[in-house]
């Protein structure tokens, strides 16, 4: 049967990861930021991630950024978060876009696109960081290299949902612990323990961000020499057809 979704499969992924970090940051509904973790998520999704890396964009600092623009919200363990409003326009923006995918087919790249017309958190985060539709675009069309149905997924090779850095997870549990802690304190009536439990919960965030800076690094150089490797099996790859003509 023939694949009659809008989303190219990477594109799904990137919507499916949205979600994801929506429930996990504890948020009720996925926004444009969380759209742009999706998207960003695992050193970048699709034919975005490429388009970003040509344009030598830190995704690390974007993500941070997007990240502490958001917040925690109070719906920590929520399943099943869905878009926007405002999610829903950029992807609908996206739907506009040139459709280099097919016929009304949204790619990662078209989400990006459609994040930046959209003008929410992710435009701003994303223009901070000199990424505009014009040099976004520019950038798509100097990939001569790129298969686009390869990066997109259309080969049908399966990946699951980005899923958030572990230590990012660990510190969202154990803000949640401090909170669950604080709610239980004020419903005994201590409100001693209480204060003691807010004044933990409120030191949680700002150790543990400090705490994952180090591995943060490593784990930045780590997804470097991943990326050599990738690399240099694309140009074996390349020179091996090259062989053949």
């Amino acid at each position: 049967m023939a694949d009659v979704s809008p989303y190219t499969p990477a594109a799904r992924r990137v919507l499916e990861s949205a979600s994801a970090h929506a429930a996990a940051l504890g948020h009720q509904s996925a926004d444009t930021g969380h759209l742009l973790l999706g998207l960003i998520a695992g050193q970048g999704q699709g034919m975005a991630g490429a388009v970003l890396d040509e344009m030598s964009v830190e995704l690390a600092a974007v993500q941070r950024e997007v990240e502490e623009t958001l917040g925690l919200g109070k719906s920590l363990g929520q399943k099943d978060v869905p878009l926007s409003e405002a999610a829903w326009r950029a992807v609908e923006f996206g739907l506009r876009e040139n459709p280099v995918a097919g016929p009304r087919r949204v790619g990662t790249d078209h989400l990006v696109l459609g994040l930046l017309a959209e003008g929410g958190v992710a435009a701003r985060v994303l223009r901070a960081h000199d990424v505009t539709p014009e040099r976004f675009r520019a950038a798509r069309d100097g990939l001569q290299w790129a298969c686009y149905g390869c990066a997109e997924g259309r080969t049908g090779e399966a990946h699951p949902p980005a899923a958030l850095p572990v230590e990012l997870e660990t510190l969202i549990n154990q803000f949640h612990a401090r909170h669950q802690a604080r709610i239980v304190a004020i419903e005994s009536e201590d409100y001693e323990l209480a204060a003691g439990e807010r004044d933990r919960e409120k030191e949680t965030l700002p150790h543990g961000v400090a705490a994952m800076d180090e591995q943060t690094a490593k784990s930045h150089l780590v997804s470097a020499l991943e990326e050599v490797m990738r690399l240099r099996q694309r140009l074996d790859r390349l020179a091996a057809e090259l062989g053949h003509h």
